[in-house]
């Protein structure tokens, strides 16, 4: 049996459809936290872009802006996507899908330290 390295925290985000629409994860609180990664996984025929948006709101998230560099595009089928974001310095974070066409379920693991 493995065990979580209790230094770092993980949160989720369960399945969720893919569609021609924009879908966001529950927001990622790093306000004591320097860094996080993330694994995103999808199955079916999606088409659409991937990418990682962050706040720096102080209390409650209102403003984003995608981070430099993590939009990536997802060509109709399934795939992962990992993410390693060390020393920001955001408040908050969320992965956010942005669909043209096509279907599918997006997953992602997230882990801060």
């Amino acid at each position: 049996m493995s065990t979580l390295d209790p230094t770092y925290d993980h949160d989720s985000w369960p399945d969720t459809a893919m569609a021609v629409s924009t879908i966001y994860s529950p927001v990622i609180d790093l306000r004591s936290h320097d860094g996080f990664a993330v694994q995103a996984v999808w199955t079916g025929t999606p088409t659409g872009a991937l990418s990682i948006e962050c706040s720096s709101d102080a209390e409650s998230p209102n403003d984003w802006d995608v981070v430099a560099d993590t939009t990536v595009a997802i060509a109709g089928a399934a795939g992962s996507q990992v993410y390693n974001l060390r020393e920001q310095n955001y408040s908050f974070a969320r992965v956010k899908y942005v669909g043209s066409s096509g279907a599918g379920s997006i997953r992602a693991n997230i882990t801060k330290k």
